[in-house]
């Protein structure tokens, strides 16, 4: 912000356009968008005032080969004045005016609405406080009317490591004369880059309003500690705590990073608890290793990839236990080509696996030796199956880019049960203009290009 003051004018557009054609070049469906914002800041010198407008009309049109026409209109505002010096910011965020109007063939709506002084069409209206005296931070909160009347004074301490914070809401609700206790905050925290703990205490006053429950219902306790021992290692854990220190749930993590010049390893787990007794709730693994970038030929010539396993066990019900690959490679080619591809298989009938109630690691590995079957009918009697595919290919051109991408999955949109649905979209983008694209589309279930 500048000591001599300022001000600045500006706006921003965008616009999106959408004429669909179907097989034949059959006219299907027409849509545009047209979105942007109008704003004007001024800063006093010395930074004793600020005050910003910003505008922001949207315009919808479409047109669907039924004859039905729609088109929209919407302008909403946004106020934001301040002394910075004295730490006092007034926001009003509204809808100014909206126009809607649909034609059919048979009927016409049309409705225009201006925006009223309600909590519907006025959707932010603040007054802030928050100055800096030391090590403290001093501040309060006031939410207007229309909307629900809400004041939270705050206070923070922070020096070295150690930080503090506590704030205080208060809500008045419309049919009340008087404001009403609404939630308590007080956050310890200490962090010195090898180890971190934090502490955040929590009590909502609207949950013992009524004088026969205890007043431990309305408290909560969220405790995290953090430490990294060595370098790429980090251990971790939470804990949750409802009413008179109840446990919650608790979860124990560990993660280790390697970042060689070659390849990059990632692994991580965790483990999580829940209830007073610390019930075993889930098991969770993750490796991924990446390989760096290699390139030849003077950097033009370059290729990547990485593999990512994921094992999900839930104690609770062992038979949603699962099992993932993820496994990815990119290929380029400077100013001519980009290639990435990706390949995913999920195992998620680990019910099968289960020999009178107890699971058996051989039916698993010869569940993983038969998906290698490509020449009989093991592959087809496997929960180790493909679950997904992606290709994606881009050529560079002098005038134009041309951009293939190939993909598939199993999926339900289309029925009440899993399907293979294989997808290619092909376009061509003007490197002149490139909002302006050509497209085609194909899907395994119509089987027609769009």
């Amino acid at each position: 912000m500048s000591e001599a003051g300022s001000i600045r004018a500006g706006y921003s557009f965008s616009q999106t356009l959408d004429n669909i054609h179907k097989e034949d070049l059959a006219y299907d469906n027409f849509y545009t968008k047209a979105n942007g914002s109008i704003y004007l800041n001024a800063d006093a010198p010395g930074q004793w005032f600020t005050l910003s407008e910003t505008l922001k009309p949207q315009f919808n049109f479409s047109n669907s080969v039924g004859g039905t026409q729609v088109d929209e209109f919407y302008l909403s505002s946004e106020l934001r004045a301040g002394v910075p010096k004295a730490g006092v910011t007034y926001t009003l965020s509204q809808k100014v005016y909206n126009h809607y109007n649909k034609v059919t063939p048979t009927v016409t709506d049309t409705t225009d609405r201006w925006g009223e002084w309600n909590k519907t069409d006025v959707t932010a209206h603040n007054l802030s406080f928050s100055k800096k005296i030391s090590s403290f931070t001093l501040g309060f909160y006031f939410q207007l009317k229309p909307l629900v009347e809400v004041i939270r004074p705050s206070l923070g301490y922070s020096r070295g490591g150690f930080s503090a914070s506590a704030d205080f809401s208060m809500k008045r609700p419309p049919e009340s004369e008087r404001f009403r206790k609404d939630v308590l905050n007080f956050n310890l925290a200490y962090s010195d880059g090898r180890t971190s703990v934090s502490f955040s205490n929590k009590y909502d006053f609207t949950l013992v309003e009524d004088e026969s429950v205890s007043r431990w219902k309305g408290y909560s306790l969220v405790q995290k500690l953090s430490l990294k021992p060595l370098d790429g290692l980090t251990l971790s854990q939470s804990s949750t705590f409802k009413g008179k220190f109840e446990p919650n749930k608790l979860q124990l993590s560990a993660s280790y990073v390697l970042d060689t010049d070659v390849m990059d390893l990632s692994t991580s787990t965790s483990m999580s608890f829940k209830d007073r007794n610390f019930q075993k709730e889930n098991l969770n693994l993750s490796v991924r290793l990446s390989q760096d970038k290699i390139t030849f030929w003077k950097g033009r010539i370059g290729f990547d990839s990485s593999l990512r396993m994921a094992f999900n066990y839930d104690f609770e019900n062992p038979y949603r236990t699962s099992f993932t690959i993820d496994l990815t490679f990119g290929f380029a080619i400077a100013e001519f080509l980009d290639l990435a591809v990706g390949v995913s298989s999920a195992n998620k009938t680990f019910a099968r696996y289960y020999e009178n109630g107890s699971f058996s690691l051989k039916s698993m590995l010869d569940d993983l030796f038969r998906s290698f079957d490509f020449f009989g009918e093991g592959r087809r009697n496997t929960g180790f199956n493909l679950n997904s595919f992606k290709v994606q290919l881009v050529h560079y051109m002098r005038d134009w880019n041309l951009y293939v991408d190939a993909q598939g999955s199993l999926t339900t949109k289309y029925s009440n049960k899993y399907e293979w649905v294989p997808t290619v979209t092909v376009y061509v983008k003007w490197n002149a203009i490139p909002e302006l694209t050509t497209q085609g589309y194909w899907d395994g279930v119509s089987d027609v290009w769009t």
